[in-house]
């Protein structure tokens, strides 16, 4: 038998790569809070189109195109009605969840755009309220809930330690 030669490697210095800075910084509590309120937004908004597509008496609705005036075939305008009112709340929970993404990465146009929509759901919801008048408790419910979400993500997109959240995140990118 030979003698194998010794093969010892020669020690291997490891280095370890210096931290990738972060490209945005800590989110604060508040807008953890905003981006939880817009996801609470989003399942509003889509179980309000389902509810309504499924929970709507067609014979009623028939009734309210035919009280203002649309004439023709109504069981087909009932119908459009009620996809339009689905996919509108559908739509609605696909934008609170985009602004929430956004919002949740330090985008400006997010909370400008989505204070828009916010203020502007507030007023419709306010509307609809002084609308209601005799409305079911569950009816003033559901807008005092609309209003507690949209108003609440508002506010917190707007506290100081988010507006530093946004500043600070948009001078990284």
């Amino acid at each position: 038998m030979t003698a194998r030669p010794d093969r010892r490697l020669a020690p291997v210095e490891v280095r370890t790569l210096p931290a990738a800075p972060r490209l945005v910084p800590p989110r604060p509590t508040t807008m953890t809070a905003a981006v939880a309120l817009m996801a609470v937004g989003a399942v509003v908004s889509a179980a309000e189109g389902v509810a309504t597509h499924q929970l709507t008496d067609h014979v009623d609705t028939r009734r309210r195109l035919a009280d203002r005036g649309l004439t023709g075939d109504l069981d087909r305008l009932a119908d459009v009605s009620l996809v339009l009112a689905l996919a509108l709340g559908l739509v609605a929970a696909a934008i609170w969840i985009v602004h929430a993404v956004a919002c949740a990465r330090g985008h400006r146009w997010a909370r400008t755009s989505g204070t828009v929509l916010g203020v502007l759901f507030v007023l419709a919801s306010l509307v609809a309220l002084a609308g209601a008048g005799s409305g079911s408790g569950a009816t003033v419910a559901h807008q005092l809930l609309r209003i507690g979400v949209a108003g609440g993500t508002v506010v917190l997109l707007w506290l100081p330690s988010s507006t530093a959240f946004f500043r600070d995140t948009s001078a990284r990118t």
